[in-house]
């Protein structure tokens, strides 16, 4: 990752002036485009794309700033993105982009590249230590700018945008070159910088493709308090509204919320009119005899034992269950001291993995790899010596893994 430039080579907009955007909707604007990113050492990038409204989402704007000036990309006019995909997978060309953990997914699904050498604005913010990380509140704290946040859910994919949808796309993207100016000023005079460069190239790395929609996943908030036959039920209703939703190409919660299906797993009408006294007339009226098959269907079927939601967690001995008390009480101090948020500065799952693991020394605490270079560096000793303060007696019973 590159070091933070000590120059000033771009500055954000005016408030209430129309950004400088230019709108490429052909392969010719693109061209034009690629032959100026070819020169580029550092752009701003941001995706828009349509996952609130269609059951496939896709990527509908490619935004990129750079030299003062947003570069919308319309991905939706057949052009062909594979220069373009290059450009944003090629290690020489700094990235700059807020929240980069869902557009490189996109990216990769999408675009078929893995995105490389970024800085990401908010992982920066986390590591400075802000309590609102979000890029409204960055840009406001830097600039003094209300950045409208009023089309942040819209569907995108609809053409032809207006200028209002343009403005929005344009804004967002020309603020993060000069916000990653002045988060890198402050990561270096912190001495953060490393620590943040850390977790880009963790970030990069982990990059995954987005999962497609699985309606025989049962991963809804609540389900787990249903009893087998009701999870059967829950099963069912899933998959007939997982159906409709590819069939009308819209994102399954919009066909009936997660929370009604929960509502409708648990009913025990005496008659199937109980059952659709829980539905609202609008939902009775399209579906009411497909939502009482499909709960039929699912009473009919073998009880389902949902998965724990606890799988790849510990199970921690009396020895660990000590030592992790201990760590979270001194990690409340360090984030105090460090002005960083505790979650961020050791997140609870790895905090349980090191008490469980107890580490003799430091060299078996690198060993496991449980800890980033940055967090063994600034507290991997003062972790072994709260391991060690438990006394023997609590390390009994303690399984070495």
């Amino acid at each position: 990752m590159s070091a933070t430039r000590k120059h000033r080579a771009s500055h954000p907009p005016a408030p209430g002036v129309s950004p400088p955007v230019v709108i490429v909707e052909d392969q010719q604007g693109l061209d034009r485009l690629l032959q100026q990113l070819r020169r580029q050492r550092r752009i701003a990038l941001d995706l828009e794309a349509d996952n609130f409204h269609h059951y496939r989402e896709k990527i509908c704007l490619i935004q990129l700033a750079f030299s003062g000036r947003a570069h919308i990309v319309d991905a939706l006019k057949g052009m062909d993105m594979g220069p373009l995909a290059r450009v944003l997978s090629d290690p020489r060309v700094e990235k700059v982009l807020h929240g980069a953990d869902y557009d490189g997914r996109l990216i990769l699904s999408h675009l078929g590249v893995r995105l490389r050498n970024f800085f990401d604005t908010m992982l920066a913010a986390q590591m400075l230590g802000k309590p609102q990380v979000g890029l409204a509140s960055l840009v406001h704290e830097y600039f003094q700018v209300e950045l409208d946040k009023r089309y942040q859910r819209a569907d995108w994919s609809r053409r032809p945008l207006d200028q209002a949808h343009l403005d929005y796309a344009a804004r967002d993207v020309l603020y993060l070159l000069p916000l990653r100016d002045v988060l890198g000023e402050e990561l270096e005079s912190m001495g953060r910088m490393n620590w943040a460069l850390e977790e880009f190239e963790l970030l990069e790395a982990g990059l995954e493709e987005l999962p497609g929609r699985r309606h025989d996943l049962i991963r809804i908030k609540g389900d787990r308090a249903l009893s087998p036959a009701q999870a059967a039920v829950l099963q069912a209703l899933l998959r007939w509204r997982d159906g409709v939703a590819r069939k009308k190409d819209v994102p399954p919660f919009k066909v009936v919320p997660n929370e009604l299906l929960i509502k409708l797993a648990e009913a025990e009408p005496r008659q199937s009119g109980g059952l659709l006294d829980l539905l609202t007339p609008r939902l009775r009226g399209l579906y009411g005899r497909e939502i009482l098959q499909a709960w039929e269907k699912g009473r009919r079927s073998p009880p389902l034992e949902l998965p724990s939601r606890e799988v790849g967690s510990l199970r921690l001995s009396r020895g660990a269950e000590k030592r992790l008390q201990r760590l979270k009480e001194w990690r409340s101090h360090f984030a105090h001291a460090l002005q960083m948020d505790p979650g961020v500065m050791l997140p609870n799952a790895t905090m349980e993995a090191v008490a469980q693991a107890n580490p003799r020394d430091l060299a078996e605490l690198v060993g496991r790899g449980l800890l980033k270079r940055w967090q063994l560096q600034l507290f991997g000793e003062a972790i072994l010596q709260i391991l060690h303060a438990v006394p023997r007696n609590d390390r009994e019973g303690d399984r070495r893994r």
